[in-house]
């Protein structure tokens, strides 16, 4: 049986004219509050104004209608309850959002606390549409920070600082490059960058650290983003607990990757392993010091003009120089002589010795030359601070021998002097006379004049042209 109304009928009481209206279109419209046992009108049956937007913010006082207790019976509810029961929540019960989160406070910390043991704080994010984990703070390694990539410090002198009293900094310096430094303004506080290695077994020609120098962005390619610099510090040999043995390689690049050009050794010996390579001095490096392949130095004034000759100076930092005192010295010697003894003693010097005490009036040298034979050499001639070139000792050393003579002797007088006389034998115009010098007697030597034919071309050298 139906209970059938006109079109835009009502249902009414005595008191209330049109407490129910029924539409043509079946729409019930109530003049008073309509009251239905409870769980007889599901949640999802209630349509209060859904389409039309609150127009504002949410605020704290907002109501919202709650099904309290899960028993049916709706009830208001502050959406300042909301956010308080939120809070309350565990972090585990949080869901996947499709939207923007941001997670503000205007005061305190916000703090994300990973408290089961060796737990991590893992960020992820993603890389076209690939899931990276950016960042990790490791609970097992007292949290330390584990980047997958790049980090960037996005501001000019941002600094990266270290130590528990931040004393060490690495400081940005714009448009120019990095700035180590320690802090701390006390005595001996310098700043250290240590290169280790972590191999655990150092044999010889390993490389301990290496600094490159190198331009990759260069248009020209090719030679030009090769390594065009280096220093390294490479073992010479096995390490032990006695040794590590190190040298320091300078290396250098033309057209090539950088190689070695200079080293220093453990013992402290420069190196340079450059054929043909030259140490210039002077602001002008107009003073060159360059090696001859397998030969030995050439010492050079690179300057075109007159005066512009080489010098090398030998100085004694004795102040207070006295007689027979050496100047200096140049030794020739072969160390490495396999038979050893006498073959490996200086052979042969030429040394600078005083004569007297130095004064402000007086300087007096001689040069000595030294030789061996079965012996480190010793002096055997020398030329005075007067310029008489004399032996070393008296009577020993022969001017020339029996198969080795001199051309032409050119004197002044010519001064003969031994244990047994003392002459001096003299060249007048047309005679030669001869002085005792013991009795002060002159003699004139008898000459008869030959045919010359033949006797000229029998001479060492061509005689001195007639005036």
């Amino acid at each position: 049986m139906a209970l059938i109304l006109a079109d835009d009928g009502v249902i009414r009481t005595t008191s209330d004219a049109d407490s129910m209206a029924i539409s043509a279109a079946g729409v019930v419209t109530f003049t008073q509050s309509p009251v239905f046992p409870d769980g007889s009108l599901a949640i999802v049956d209630l349509d209060i104004d859904g389409a039309t937007d609150i127009g504002a913010g949410l605020a704290d006082a907002d109501l919202i209608i709650v099904d309290d207790g899960a028993g049916g019976t709706n009830r208001k509810a502050a959406l300042s309850r909301l956010k308080t029961y939120i809070g309350a929540g565990a972090a585990d019960d949080l869901t996947t959002g499709d939207a923007a989160v941001d997670i503000v406070t205007t005061s305190g910390n916000i703090t994300l606390d990973a408290q089961a043991n060796d737990a991590d704080i893992i960020f992820k994010v993603d890389d076209n549409g690939s899931a990276v984990t950016a960042l990790t703070l490791d609970g097992s390694d007292e949290g330390n920070a584990v980047f997958v990539n790049d980090l960037k410090l996005s501001s000019d002198a941002a600094a990266i600082h270290w130590g528990a009293n931040n004393e060490v900094t690495l400081t940005h310096v714009a448009d120019t490059g990095l700035t180590l430094k320690h802090t701390a303004t006390a005595d001996d506080k310098p700043v250290i960058l240590t290169l280790a290695t972590g191999e655990t077994d150092m044999a010889a020609d390993d490389v301990i650290g290496t600094i490159n120098f190198q331009a990759p962005d260069e248009g020209t390619g090719t030679d030009a983003a090769l390594v065009c610099a280096g220093i390294e510090a490479v073992s010479e040999g096995d390490f032990s607990s006695s040794s590590n043995a190190t040298k320091l390689s300078f290396k250098t690049g033309a057209s090539e990757a950088a190689a070695e050009k200079v080293a220093i050794s453990s013992g402290g010996d420069l190196s340079i392993v450059t054929d043909g390579a030259s140490i210039f001095f002077g602001a002008d490096s107009e003073i060159e010091l360059r090696h001859v392949a397998d030969d030995g130095l050439i010492l050079k004034h690179v300057g075109t003009g007159d005066g512009k000759e080489p010098s090398l100076t030998f100085q004694a930092g004795d102040n207070d120089i006295a007689a027979d005192d050496v100047l200096g010295s140049i030794f020739f010697q072969a160390p490495d002589e396999g038979t050893g003894t006498d073959a490996v003693l200086v052979a042969a010097g030429i040394e600078a010795v005083s004569e007297g005490d130095f004064s402000s009036s007086s300087n007096a040298t001689s040069l000595v030359f030294k030789t061996g034979a079965s012996e480190a050499a010793t002096a055997k001639v020398k030329i005075t601070s007067a310029g008489h070139l004399v032996p070393a000792a008296d009577n020993i050393y022969d001017l020339g021998s029996a198969s080795l003579q001199w051309a032409d002797i050119y004197t002044g007088d010519l001064h003969l002097n031994n244990s047994r006389g003392n002459w001096t034998v003299v060249e007048e115009e047309d005679m030669l006379t001869i002085r005792n010098n013991l009795t002060g007697k002159w003699y004139k030597m008898g000459m008869t004049e030959i045919d010359p034919t033949g006797r000229d071309e029998g001479m060492n050298k061509p005689p001195v042209p007639l005036p």
